[in-house]
């Protein structure tokens, strides 16, 4: 039952928590402001570039591991 939901969730948020990281970079940048922004190098766009590729890929991660996290979770706590 636990991955038919998962099948379910996986299929219903993946996008949203990629929108919602991409929706985080734009919060990053809005914050940078226009002025700062100019002021930034292309390797500094670079380096933000990769940060935010290595979050969403942690996102990713951590999500295709909540099967497992769920089965853990379940075994400890139906003593």
């Amino acid at each position: 039952m636990l991955r038919g939901l998962y099948v379910l969730f996986c299929s219903a948020f993946l996008p949203v928590v990629t929108i919602a990281t991409l929706g985080i970079l734009c919060a990053l940048l809005e914050l940078i402001g226009e002025d700062k922004a100019k002021n930034y190098s292309f390797k500094d766009w670079i380096d933000i570039g990769v940060i935010v590729i290595i979050a969403l890929c942690l996102c990713y991660f951590f999500w295709s591991q909540l099967p497992e996290l769920l089965e853990w979770w379940d075994e400890i706590y139906s003593i």
